[in-house]
Formats: structure tokens, sequence, C-alpha cells
């Protein structure tokens, strides 16, 4: 069966979907991707009130998470199985998210945001659906697993880093970051890294420099602090549990446990 087929994804969500987790997976890499999303895109997206849609959205899990950010937006989820549309509309449908069926290889209609998460490792062709796509947006959103060690049986690409173009017709990259391994507990296992990567229009782009990019030399900074900080507490807790033990009222507790254990 085609693994891009209608076919095959309405099997999937007929029948295994749940079971193998693919809801939690959902919520998850959308959670990620709004955590790392930049302030700034998330300000504009807010202030103009614009349009978002989710395609490859499934169950609607990522399109409820993007509901909880941006409330002012009209949130789309798109899929081309008409059982997960169905069940999205049942479960998060609202007036201001809405799921429609339909098919990205095929798409032309008009969002201001296009978000992609974790659907264009799907196929051998990402670049040519990218190109497709930057027509019918301001901004393109992308969420792919990176550097894969073991590819899943699903997946027909692996990115790198020479798999993101600097420009995509008349869209240009203006953010990217790496995101670390997550801990999946439904799994019990570990998500390989992560790419999020934006795209936006010429016009839209053209005032952003290298400041707007993702720091990985700002990140480790601020990790080095958090453990130098950790250090720190952990040390302080050290010599007060300590000095803590050298009082009475550490003897007299001690001698109270101890009597309260041989008397009961």
């Amino acid at each position: 069966m085609d693994l891009n087929s209608e076919k095959y994804w309405e099997h999937r969500f007929q029948t295994d979907w749940k079971e193998k987790h693919g809801s939690e997976q959902t919520l998850m890499h959308y959670e990620a991707l709004i955590e790392n999303l930049p302030n700034y895109i998330v300000d504009l997206i807010k202030e103009n009130a614009y349009t978002i849609c989710d395609m490859g959205c499934g169950l609607g899990e990522g399109v409820n998470e993007l509901q909880k950010t941006f409330s002012t937006s009209t949130i789309f989820g798109m899929d081309f199985s008409q059982t997960a549309v169905d069940e999205a509309n049942e479960t998060y449908g609202s007036a201001n998210v809405k799921f429609i069926k339909g098919d990205l290889l095929n798409q032309d209609q008009y969002f201001d945001v296009i978000v992609l998460s974790h659907v264009l490792e799907h196929f051998k062709n990402p670049h040519e659906i990218l190109e497709s796509l930057s027509q019918y947006s301001k901004y393109l959103i992308v969420f792919v697993p990176f550097r894969e060690k073991n590819m899943h049986k699903e997946h027909e690409f692996r990115f790198v880093y020479p798999s993101f173009p600097t420009a995509i017709n008349n869209k240009h990259l203006i953010y990217f970051k790496e995101v670390a391994p997550i801990f999946f507990a439904p799994g019990d296992c570990y998500m390989q890294e992560q790419m999020l990567v934006i795209y936006a229009d010429d016009e839209l782009s053209k005032d952003y420099s290298l400041a707007n990019f993702h720091s990985y030399y700002d990140e480790k900074r601020k990790l080095d602090e958090k453990i130098k900080k950790l250090n720190r507490d952990n040390s302080k807790l050290k010599k007060e549990n300590n000095h803590f033990k050298s009082t009475k009222a550490y003897r007299f507790w001690q001698f109270y446990a101890n009597l309260k254990e041989k008397l009961f």
C-alpha cells in the first residue's frame, strides 16, 4: 500500500493510530514546536490574528495546541483522511477551529501561516512540496525529525543541514533551531533530534538579520548558567543539612525517632 495514499492513512486512523500512541506523539511534537517558536513570530501572529493551517493534522491535537497559543486566529486543520477530519471536528471543532479534507500535494487555498509538523519526512520530495506551498502563505513553519540515526519505516526522507535551503521561491529562511531529543513517556523512549525552520515572504524577511537566528552559543551559555546555579543551590543545601545535623534539635529528633521505632 502506498505510504502517502489516502487509503493507507484511512487504515491507520481506523485501526492502530491511537494504540501506537500517535495522538500522544502529535501532542508532544506540537508542545515542542510552540515552545521553540521565537517570541517575535508568536507576537506577530497574535497581533495580526493570522489564519493558520496545520497540514497533515491527523486527529487535531496540534490544532488544539495552536488554538491555546493563538486564540485570536482562525485555525484550520487539513488532512486527506476523512476519518481523521471527522473525529477532529467532533473533538476540537469550534467557531474559529475548523477541520477540512484536503491534500497538501494539491493545495491551492491561501493561509497566512502554514504549519507542517512531522509531515515532510513521509515524502521522497519534500522540497517540491515546500516550493508548491510557498505560493499559498506568508510564512511556512516546518518541524521535522533531524539527523535520524535509525529511519522509521514510514519515513522516506532524512533531514540534515543541507536539506534546508536559505530560500524557497519567494521565501527566505528567517529562523532555525535544533531541538534536543525529548523523552516520550507513553513509549518509554527518547524521540530523536528535531529541526524547526521558518520561511517568510521576501517583503517580510528583508529586515531580518543574523540576530533573528537561533544561536547555539547563547543556548549553551544559558544552560551552563542554570547548571552553575543548581550546583550552588545543591552546595548550599548540603551546608544547611550538615549544620542542622550538628544541632540539639536534630539529636533530639533522632532520639525520638529511635525511641518511637522501639516502642511501636
